[in-house]
């Protein structure tokens, strides 16, 4: 697996914008960037590649505790947004 710094999400973390206005960041942000990013992928693939990039970033305890913070929530939403969807 390639590491987190080549993910998507690290690109749209360390963008000076996201940073300075890390607070206010929400899932529509990362799906808007992902969707940009990953434009010839079906739905499916660009919730499953969200997913599997929050937690490698999560678990790399890269950024401060504020991103870190936002992330979980963003991540615990996603979970629940996609077992909605799911069901």
């Amino acid at each position: 697996m390639e590491h987190f710094s080549r993910r998507p999400l690290f690109r749209f973390l360390t963008q000076p914008d996201v940073v300075s206005a890390i607070k206010s960041i929400t899932a529509d942000n990362i799906f808007d960037y992902y969707q940009q990013e990953m434009s010839n992928s079906k739905l499916s693939q660009v919730y499953q590649v969200i997913t599997q990039d929050l937690e490698e970033v999560l678990e790399s305890n890269f950024f401060k505790e504020d991103t870190t913070r936002v992330l979980k929530d963003i991540r615990d939403t996603w979970v629940v947004s996609k077992l909605f969807y799911i069901l």
